[in-house]
C-alpha cells in the first residue's frame, strides 16, 4: 500500500511506525482499455490459429481497483492498481498448447507472441506416440513451474506465514527443503 512515503502506524497493536514505500502499479491506458482493443488482440490470435488449422480459445481482461486502509492510530494507506491478463488455449485433434501472461500494464503483454507460443505447442505436439511406463527426466515449461510455485506459496512459503507460524517451513530451519539448484526468497518490495 502507498501512503505518500510517510511514517505511519502499523496495523498490529504495539508495532512500531513503519514506512510504506510507494508502489507504481497503476496505468491509465490499461484502466481505460476498450473491449474493442482487447477483442482485436484476441482476434489476431484466432486468425493466426486459423491459418495453422488449429482452434484458438482465450480471454483478454483489463481492469483496475483501489485499496485504502485506515485506523484510529493514524494509519492511512491508499493504493490504486491495474491488471491486464491474456490467456489462450489452442487445440488440435490430438494436441494442445497454452500461453498466459499478466501485467499491471496492458502494453507489457504481447498477445500475438503468446498466441504464436500456444499455436506452436499445439502444432509441434501433433501425432503423439505411446511409450512404455517408466521413470523419465522431464523439463517443465514455465507455466507448470509457475503452478508449482503458486501452490508452495498458497501453502505457506512466504515470510509472513512463516512469521505467523503457519508455514510448512516452520520447524524445518537448517533442513534442505529443495534441490540445491533451487533458491527461493521472499522480497516484499
Amino acid at each position: 500500500l502507498f501512503a505518500d512515503a510517510r511514517l505511519v502506524t502499523a496495523l498490529s497493536p504495539g508495532a512500531s511506525a513503519r514506512l510504506y514505500l510507494p508502489v507504481v502499479a497503476f496505468d491509465a491506458a490499461t484502466a481505460g482499455m476498450s473491449p474493442e482493443a482487447r477483442a482485436r488482440a484476441v482476434g489476431a490470435v484466432g486468425q493466426a490459429a486459423r491459418r495453422r488449422k488449429v482452434g484458438a480459445y482465450g480471454a483478454f481482461s483489463t481492469g483496475w481497483q483501489a485499496m485504502a486502509v485506515a485506523n484510529t492510530r493514524g494509519l492511512f494507506a491508499y493504493q490504486p492498481t491495474t491488471l491486464a491478463d491474456f490467456q489462450t488455449v489452442v487445440m488440435d485433434t490430438d494436441s494442445s498448447g497454452q500461453a498466459h501472461a499478466s501485467a499491471w500494464r496492458a502494453s507489457d503483454l504481447d498477445p500475438r507472441a503468446l498466441g504464436e507460443e500456444a499455436i506452436q505447442k499445439a502444432v509441434s505436439g501433433r501425432g503423439p506416440r505411446a511409450i512404455e511406463p517408466g521413470r523419465f527426466d522431464v523439463v517443465l515449461d514455465p507455466y507448470a513451474s509457475h503452478d508449482l510455485l503458486d501452490m508452495l506459496n498458497l501453502h505457506g512459503i512466504g515470510g509472513r506465514l512463516y512469521q505467523e507460524g503457519r508455514s510448512w517451513m516452520n520447524g524445518r530451519e537448517g533442513q534442505q527443503a529443495m534441490a540445491p539448484t533451487v533458491e527461493l526468497w521472499d522480497d516484499p518490495q
